[in-house]
């Protein structure tokens, strides 16, 4: 039960030193660990180092579903624009972030479906085909808040996860207590 080295993926893009010391160290403390923090300062790579450990972790077992949790949309959009095509990779923003289908020049969180949860336009919505696909897509990226929203919603956070990235995660507690009230 060897995990895979990194270097082999790695080397599709430009990587640092660091980040390839980085992600093989991780992968080697999952051997003997349940739970790896990785903290580093800004620029220095630690969503490359995410995406590769997801991705080895992923050809390892197939079933493995990683959820990437960001704090702001910039980091969201960051991630996008670093796995743009990439298979398996969803981004899910909030409803603001979506056209509505029913009301032009509206977004969904302006749609009256927002508390009702039910419209005819919902197949051709992009929010709601997203929303769709969360039980199996194998990378979620979104935010704190919308995890915390989708778990108070009926039917809404049906995912199982296996890897847990937290992107900022000294944010994490402020989101919930800020949820919480």
């Amino acid at each position: 039960n060897q995990r895979p080295n990194c270097e082999e993926y790695m080397s599709k893009f430009e990587w640092r030193e660091s980040q390839i010391r980085a992600a093989n160290k991780i992968l080697c403390q999952f051997q003997e660990l349940d739970n790896v923090v990785l903290n580093g300062p800004t620029g220095s790579g630690k969503s490359g180092i995410g995406y590769a450990i997801h991705d080895l972790c992923l050809k390892e077992n197939p079933t493995n579903k990683t959820l990437l949790l960001c704090h702001q949309k910039v980091l969201q959009d960051q991630y996008s624009d670093f796995l743009e095509g990439i298979p398996g990779v969803m981004v899910l923003k909030g409803k603001s972030n979506y056209n509505c289908a029913l009301i032009p020049g509206k977004t969904v969180d302006a749609a009256p479906c927002q508390f009702t949860n039910k419209c005819r336009f919902k197949e051709s919505c992009e929010y709601w085909k997203r929303r769709q696909k969360i039980p199996n897509i194998p990378l979620l990226i979104t935010n704190y808040q919308m995890v915390l929203s989708l778990m108070e919603t009926k039917g809404g956070w049906n995912r199982k996860t296996n890897i847990l990235i937290c992107d900022e995660c000294f944010v994490s507690s402020q989101k919930v207590l800020t949820e919480d009230g």
